[in-house]
């Protein structure tokens, strides 16, 4: 009777075990994989701005502010022109990076 008694509780115990050990756990991406990227015109005229891996192009009018938010972990290249001002350059955006191109 006593062997009994002791069998069941342990079968629960390995039970236990067995199934609480089996969950996949699930980690989400921090900032859900995304970055910021904040571009200030300070130019004395409009700027053209181009992100070439998303086939975005905006103009950003003098004295603004505009951000960006990119998916993280890739390289950005950016083409920006205005009135006797030209940069063509590449950022890599991680996950969460709150990044600021100032155009001066």
């Amino acid at each position: 009777m006593k062997k009994s008694l002791l069998i069941v509780p342990g079968i629960l115990v390995v039970i236990l075990l067995v199934f609480s050990g089996c969950n996949k756990k699930t980690t989400p991406d921090p900032c859900e994989n995304k970055g910021q990227i904040c571009i200030t015109n300070k130019l004395d005229s409009t700027a053209t701005i181009q992100v070439v891996q998303t086939n975005l192009v905006f103009d950003l009018d003098k004295d603004y502010m505009q951000c960006l938010v990119l998916t993280g972990d890739s390289p950005y290249n950016f083409k920006i022109t205005s009135n006797k001002f030209h940069l063509d350059t590449t950022f890599i955006l991680l996950s969460c990076d709150d990044k600021q191109l100032i155009l001066e």
